[in-house]
């Protein structure tokens, strides 16, 4: 049943008809069909139609196809012919195979004509009758595009030009690759078409495709309907509005202004900005010479004003940990470059660019650059929310206002003070910064967001992207002309799929929304009402006023293994002060034997590591003898601990002589040997449980401290990818970036294994100490699924966000609450389940509220698409 198996018996049956187009194929008649002449010729574009002809034949089957290619049997094999060389004349001004009686013929008599199959020379003629037209009209309504406006000696065909939109929006094809392969379709063997011709020509299909697109532009932007006309096109006048976005006086019902709260914020923009440093462009040309043709008419802001605010302003230092866009990209090289990358502004719940919106960064993403490109976009918008997400966020927004004074009052924002701005960071990008961010600028957790993650302009540049080796070379106005060109098409296909994407919204989010609302009201359910009460007005509070304590931060500090030794040696003082103390040996307490031995089987899985992973699969003489030296001295460190163990743990003499080991020889890896410690001691072997608390103290900061360092690590390890992709050119430093991410990779690792240590070691002492099990509900087992990113785990298996399913525990430091559990008298259990509680009714609400905002998206849509209807038609007087 496999077709290519059935094929490849009969290939040489398929040989054998392909080579026979070669030659005649047959046709053996001596004489054309008409029978008055001899048969020589044969199209290669005509369709179905094989045989030979005579010459007066082909000329008359070709009046209306005079771009087609002819081959001549000589008499031995099939030449090349043109339909020139045969003597055919296209005739303009007139209707096909009528003879101008005044024709004038192309200068000197040489016209090339660009088609989607061949770059053709033929002989053409204008009309010169009284009531002819210019030349030029004369090629346009012969669907040709004139090369020049005053004696064109060459035009390209519409439907040429029609071709290479449609590759170029598809498949990033440049100019280049499709003039080239446009000339070697017209002589595959590259030996007989001029060269000096072709590059001529090339130029001049340069220039017409950016008329040609300006056009369509204008066409479908009503222009040509406009008594203005071109001239008079506004700025962002031909740019493509999202008809799902609310638009003031379009899609909005009345009174909208004056709608309750809870119904009101279903009128707000959604809005993400963003740089992309890929995007850069040589320091060839200028704006003089290559002029843009739509400068600030469409997606990209007018150059001029932008460029003359920019180089007036100063910049501003960045203030939030672990991520820096400004200072990355300032590091970048950018000599020889005149613009470093593109800064944008889409609608992040339909991905489209707005207009206006877009400009080029000069060096790094400055604030002057992205301030300029929102309040450009946002001029007149008369809403009464937008929410902004951006990557920097948290900083951005601090001066903003004061920033924004510099602009003319028509640009500024919320000057009135009616306008609600929330600032929000996008979720992938919100693991990199520091913890208060979290929180603060998460989408998950803030109200009247929906199910948006806010990385829509991350969308945008992967379409893009693939134009950055091209566009790198242009003049700034070719550069502007198709970036507008390819943008207009992303939004237009987006529109035109609005209805399916809309629809396939609505069908995820309905099951979404009942199954978390079920799950948070389950939660509900299992805790006292008096903390739900509580938690529900502090989380009411904090999200009308968000300078109030902010219920999804911890309150309660969760005790380190530091803080644990400081209380355990205070509580041993005041022992040795009442006289009751268990202190056996003159400079080391109880307290500090357990302590000394958790930090010794640190160094025994620091040294098993690095033994059999730190150093690779062929470690350097250098590196075994730095394991060497550190096994030599923590044998030593474990004899001497083991020493003042006996003083106080004398039955683990008895424990050591069964398992082989003695105090002076290691019969095994030194991070094999047993410590002994009392979670390790067998019940029926005596040992002081005042040892065994001491250790469960100990062990418990452990679980917490060991969850906070895997947690820095894993944010840390986010940001590297997110570095890499966006910064890592090349090999060496493709590299360099996987050898520091594996690195940090070790580190969760080790930590994970420290965490399990610590909790199997709790799960020895728990029952021996009559310790009760809530604290399993917080330092939960550790899975390694549940290693994962805060974002969803965008670099590994798991691509969903944290809306669509709950974070790892690890981020909350909780479990499932259990049944009757009183968690009023634990301040850290109380925390734990707090938190959880409010990011469970976050996620029920985000995804009630995507239900209500798809639905008032579906309204907006089918009025702005009424709005249009009725604007064409009025276009029509």
């Amino acid at each position: 049943d496999n077709p290519l198996l059935m094929w490849i018996p009969l290939c040489d049956e398929f040989l054998d008809e392909v080579i026979r187009h070669e030659g005649r194929g047959g046709f053996t008649d001596e004489l054309c069909s008409c029978g008055a002449a001899t048969a020589r010729f044969r199209c290669k574009d005509c369709v179905g139609h094989p045989a030979l002809l005579c010459k007066e034949c082909v000329l008359a089957m070709h009046a209306h196809s005079p771009y087609h290619a002819l081959e001549d049997w000589n008499g031995r094999f099939f030449e090349k012919r043109t339909l020139k060389e045969l003597g055919l004349r296209i005739q303009l001004g007139h209707p096909v195979g009528a003879r101008c009686p005044q024709p004038e013929p192309a200068f000197g008599d040489d016209f090339v004509i660009l088609d989607t199959e061949r770059i053709h020379a033929v002989l053409l003629d204008f009309c010169g009758c009284e009531r002819r037209e210019s030349k030029r009209v004369q090629l346009l309504r012969h669907r040709l595009f004139p090369a020049t406006v005053a004696n064109p000696k060459t035009a390209v065909s519409f439907r040429l030009l029609e071709h290479y939109d449609l590759l170029a929006l598809e498949t990033k094809i440049s100019a280049f690759g499709y003039y080239r392969a446009l000339a070697l379709r017209t002589d595959i063997t590259g030996l007989h078409t001029p060269k000096a011709r072709l590059q001529d020509r090339y130029s001049v299909f340069l220039r017409i495709i950016r008329e040609w697109q300006y056009l369509a532009f204008l066409k479908r932007s009503g222009r040509g309907h406009d008594p203005g006309g071109h001239a008079g096109t506004k700025d962002g006048e031909l740019a493509i509005i999202c008809p799902a976005c609310p638009q003031p006086g379009i899609n909005l019902p009345d009174g909208w202004k004056d709608a309750p709260a809870p119904t009101k914020w279903i009128y707000t923009l959604y809005l993400g900005i963003d740089a992309n440093f890929r995007m850069v462009r040589k320091l060839v040309s200028n704006i003089t010479v290559d002029p843009s043709l739509v400068d600030g008419k469409a997606y990209l802001v007018a150059r001029k004003d932008y460029m003359e605010h920019v180089l007036s302003y100063p910049e501003q230092p960045n203030t939030c940990v672990a991520h820096d866009a400004i200072q990355s990209a300032n590091g970048k090289n950018s000599r020889g470059l005149d613009t470093t990358g593109l800064g944008n502004v889409v609608c992040t719940r339909h991905d489209m660019c707005r207009k206006n919106a877009m400009g080029d960064l000069q060096k790094g993403e400055k604030y002057c650059n992205m301030d300029y490109l929102v309040l450009s976009t946002l001029e007149g918008h008369g809403l009464a929310r937008i929410v902004l997400s951006y990557d920097i966020a948290c900083q951005w927004h601090i001066n903003l206002a004061q920033r924004m004074e510099a602009y003319p009052s028509s640009k500024q924002l919320n000057a009135d003070g009616s306008l609600s701005l929330v600032y929000l960071v996008p979720a992938f990008h919100l693991p990199a910064h520091r913890s208060a961010c979290h929180t603060d600028y998460s989408h998950a957790l803030t109200r009247w967001i929906g199910h948006c993650e806010g990385e829509a302009p991350e969308r945008l540049w992967e379409k893009l992207d693939p134009l950055a080796p091209s566009t790198k070379e242009m003049g700034p106005g070719s550069r502007y002309d198709k970036l507008t060109f390819h943008i207009a098409h992303s939004n237009w296909k987006k529109i035109s799929g609005l209805g399916i994407s809309l629809l396939r919204k609505m069908k995820d989010a309905i099951p979404e929304q009942a199954e978390h609302t079920w799950e948070f009201q389950q939660l509900t359910e299992t805790l006292p009402e008096d903390a739900v009460a509580s938690w529900t007005g502090m989380v009411e509070r904090w999200e009308e006023d968000n300078k109030l304590q902010n219920p999804f931060n911890p309150t309660v500090k969760t005790p380190t293994q530091a803080d644990v030794r400081h209380t355990l040696a205070e509580s041993e003082a005041r022992d040795i002060i009442s006289g009751t103390s268990l202190m056996l040996h003159d400079t080391i307490s109880p307290a500090q034997l357990i302590s000394t031995g958790l930090d010794l089987e640190g160094q025994q899985c620091r040294l098993r590591f690095d033994r059999t992973k730190g150093t690779g699969l062929h470690p350097t003489s250098a590196q075994l003898a730095s394991l060497t030296n550190r096994s030599t001295l923590l044998h030593r460190k474990i004899l001497a601990w083991r020493a003042i163990q006996a003083l106080y743990m004398p039955q683990v003499a008895r424990l050591l002589h069964r398992s082989t080991e003695s105090a002076g020889k290691a019969t095994e890896e030194v991070y094999n040997m047993h410590l002994y410690l009392p979670s390790e001691v067998e019940t029926a072997v005596p040992c002081d449980n005042k040892l065994r608390e001491y250790e469960w103290d100990l062990r418990i900061g452990q679980g917490y401290e060991t969850l906070a360092e895997l947690r820095r690590h894993l944010r840390l390890r986010s940001h590297l990818y997110k570095s890499k992709d966006a910064d890592a050119r090349g090999q060496r430093l493709s590299t360099r970036a996987n050898v520091i991410i594996g690195r940090v990779t070790n580190q969760i690792e080790a930590c994970a294994k420290a965490y399990r240590v610590a909790r199997a070691a709790l799960l020895a002492l728990g029952p021996i100490l009559g310790k009760s099990e809530a604290w399993k509900r917080i330092l939960c087992e550790l899975e390694d699924t549940d290693i994962r990113h805060m974002s969803g785990g965008l670099y590994e298996e798991e691509t969903q966000t944290s809306s669509r399913r709950n974070l790892s525990w690890i981020w909350l430091i909780q479990g499932v609450p259990g049944q009757g559990d009183d968690i009023t008298t634990d301040p850290i259990m109380s925390d734990a389940l707090r938190i959880e509680w409010c990011c469970a009714r976050a996620r029920a609400m985000r995804w009630s509220e995507e239900i209500i905002l798809l639905q008032e998206e579906m309204r907006r849509v089918k009025v702005t698409m009424e709005w249009q209807a009725v604007r064409w038609d009025s276009r029509a007087a």
